[in-house]
């Protein structure tokens, strides 16, 4: 095991993404005040759940991308 390199850090998922930048536009716009993590979680999940398929096909391709290019 010794001289082994390190493990490359995965490159994020399109759901990491997208509750990244919709974790920060929530507490932008004030809707995520007073709310515990674990319910801003759930609420990110519900909204990533209700995304149409395109939606998610557009964030899942911005993660290919970034995934690309730190190659």
């Amino acid at each position: 095991m010794q001289g082994d390199a390190p493990k490359k850090k995965r490159a994020p998922s399109g759901y990491i993404l997208y509750t990244s930048e919709q974790r920060s536009s929530m507490k932008e716009d004030g809707s995520a005040t007073g709310m515990a993590q674990k319910e801003l979680m759930k609420e990110l999940a519900s909204r990533w759940r209700d995304l149409p398929q395109t939606g998610k096909d557009e964030w899942n391709n911005k993660a290919k991308e970034g995934a690309a290019a730190a190659d």
